[in-house]
């Protein structure tokens, strides 16, 4: 095998022209990562020594994956630690959330000092390619754009690491008769071609989601999830998008607001399949979570293969309201399309996160479902949005524009006149329902406090954060004995811009051991049987509209998210052996004008 072919990647870390090094060598079949330590990138060192050991491994992948190699090949690390008997256990926790799955050799040492006073940790990594087929594949494209003579070295490359090179010894062939050596050289010729032909057969390139031809496997290093995720978002505030559905509506305010839904959905579905690929490489084969994976790559694929937005072609078609082929209407389409295949993916993830809890830290799990959640609701929130605003403008062209918006109440998916008491009425309505669906049995319920409470806000919100507050209390009250059950009492109230609900049981309230992991997703105290035997997500102990009544640990973390994307907060308050408070705070939408989606 040829160890003379080599790849480098620099990461622009300040040493490395100093010194005269790489961040990545790959030698033949072997990857070598120097050793790399927190702002190796230019970004700043974290105080801790478990956020240092998680931002230098993340760097590590992030160069790794330049040379189209994951983690899951790393074979050797070895880590230097300024305190080993102070951070060790937290290096550990850190390092077994990336390689509990693959279990390389590791060693860990204690040195006198590093070269910057901040840094308490540096580690390298060696990396074997015992997936060359996948790493040639991955690379066709990239091999295709190339020069020739590059080509045919790179190509020399690749089929030496897919083991099928024989090397050459130049010094031998001299030694060798003239007749051996025509010899050789023909049967080497033979071999050259056999793998040429082998190495065109792993080269096919198989087609991608949204490209012509069969759809193929989401490709896990994508050059145009790399290109769109590298771009910033460009959000906007909450005035515009209120704004944008603001009588009179106009047919170019709608194609305003669909060229920049155009423009930026692409980069937001990169930005999280992205997020995606930096889990553990075992989370991702979970089925549950790979469901979800393909779903964005799907979206994001047919996002950015979408026919622009063509202002000039649109304006021919304004007259012809029918023409259901309209550019207009068929973006339309997609995005209700999309919003319709992604609405009932949390219970996918909540199910996979919770089976993969042994390879996820608390903290890792919580920053990276706190960032998908909020991408989430950013993402749906302009979707629907704009979606609303095209069905209350076609109303508008019919005539129809009062009864679509309720007399103008309703400006795209954002109610001006919500009433509360109305919405807290219906939402434990529909829980009582669920729970006596479910159970065969619900507990009874007041709403009491301000009457006639009405706010601007986003209905659909306001209905999660209120069914997951009252399933918890429903739920823990049918524990309860019959003849020691109370009403759960649903209290309203209205400040200056703001508004509360408190939810309050006489349940007995949570257990002290507990009470500080309630916000924690995956912890939940209904009792983790299979699904077989709880079946939470079989639909039977479902309401239309509703999520289940006791599930998989995301229902008051997921609240809390809610709750404070507009600038509200979740609060709640247990008295041990009584009963629990939650309080639930929401400012008007028009005070949170200012705030970015």
């Amino acid at each position: 095998m040829d160890l003379t072919l080599r790849e480098k990647v620099a990461s622009g870390g300040p040493y490395e022209d100093l010194v005269g090094y790489s961040r990545v060598l790959v030698t033949g079949p072997f990857v070598y990562v120097a050793g790399t330590t927190a702002g190796s990138s230019g970004q700043p060192i974290p105080p801790s020594t478990a956020e240092q050991t998680r931002q230098t491994v993340e760097i590590i992948r992030g160069k790794l994956a330049e040379v189209r190699v994951g983690l899951d090949e790393v074979v050797r690390v070895r880590m230097f630690v300024v305190d080993i008997k102070r951070d060790w256990r937290e290096v550990a926790e850190v390092m077994n959330g990336y390689f509990a799955a693959t279990k390389p050799v590791m060693t860990m040492v204690q040195v006198a000092a590093l070269i910057d006073d901040q840094m308490t940790i540096e580690i390298e990594m060696d990396a074997s390619l015992r997936h060359g087929e996948r790493r040639v594949a991955a690379s066709a494209r990239w091999r295709s754009s190339s020069s020739s003579s590059s080509s045919n070295h790179r190509e020399e490359s690749s089929i030496a690491m897919l083991g099928t090179s024989v090397p050459w010894d130049a010094a031998a062939k001299q030694r060798m008769p003239s007749e051996e050596h025509s010899a050789q050289r023909r049967k080497q010729q033979q071999q050259q071609q056999q793998r040429h032909a082998l190495l065109s057969q792993h080269l096919q390139p198989t087609a991608e989601p949204g490209e012509p031809g069969e759809p193929g496997e989401p490709s896990f290093y994508s050059e145009h999830i790399d290109r769109y995720a590298a771009k910033p978002q460009q959000p906007v505030t909450l005035r515009s998008l209120l704004h944008m559905c603001a009588p009179p509506l106009t047919h170019q305010g709608l194609l305003s607001s669909a060229q920049y839904l155009w423009r930026e959905r692409p980069v937001r579905y990169a930005q999280r399949v992205k997020l995606f690929q930096q889990l553990p490489y075992i989370v991702n084969l979970n089925p549950h979570i790979n469901k979800v994976y393909r779903a964005y790559y799907a979206n994001f694929e047919e996002s950015r293969t979408h026919p622009a937005i063509d202002t000039g072609k649109e304006e021919e078609n304004e007259e012809n309201e029918e023409d259901g082929n309209s550019g207009l209407q068929q973006f339309a389409e997609m995005l209700a399309r999309h919003a319709h295949v992604l609405q009932d993916v949390m219970p996918d993830i909540a199910r996979g996160f919770y089976e993969c809890r042994q390879y996820f830290g608390t903290a890792d799990r919580k920053r990276f479902l706190d960032r998908l959640i909020t991408m989430r609701i950013g993402l749906r929130l302009l979707t629907g949005q704009f979606v609303a605003q095209h069905h209350q403008w076609q109303a508008a062209q019919e005539g129809r524009y009062a009864e679509e918006t309720e007399q103008g109440r309703f400006q795209g998916l954002v109610d001006t006149r919500l009433p509360l008491d109305q919405e807290a009425l219906a939402c434990a309505q529909s829980v009582q329902a669920l729970c006596d669906m479910s159970y065969g049995a619900a507990p009874d319920f007041l709403v009491d406090g301000a009457t006639n409470v009405s706010f601007r806000y986003v209905p659909q919100h306001l209905r999660y954060m209120l069914g997951e507050l009252l399933k918890n209390a429903f739920r823990a009250t049918l524990r309860l004995p019959e003849d020691r059950r109370r009403p759960v009492r649903i209290t309203v109230a209205q400040g200056s811009g703001r508004v509360a609900v408190r939810v309050r049981d006489a349940a007995g309230g949570i257990p002290r051991d507990i009470h500080r992991r309630i916000f924690d997703y995956s912890f939940t105290t209904e009792s983790h049987r299979s699904a077989d035997e709880r079946g939470p997500y079989d639909g039977a102990d479902q309401v239309p509209g509703l999520p289940p009544i006791a599930g998989l640990g995301f229902g008051l973390p997921m609240t809390k998210v809610y709750a404070e994307y507009f600038g509200g907060a979740l609060n709640l308050i247990s008295m041990e052996n009584h009963g629990c408070d939650a309080f639930l705070e929401l400012p008007s939408i028009e005070l949170t004008e200012k705030i970015n989606i």
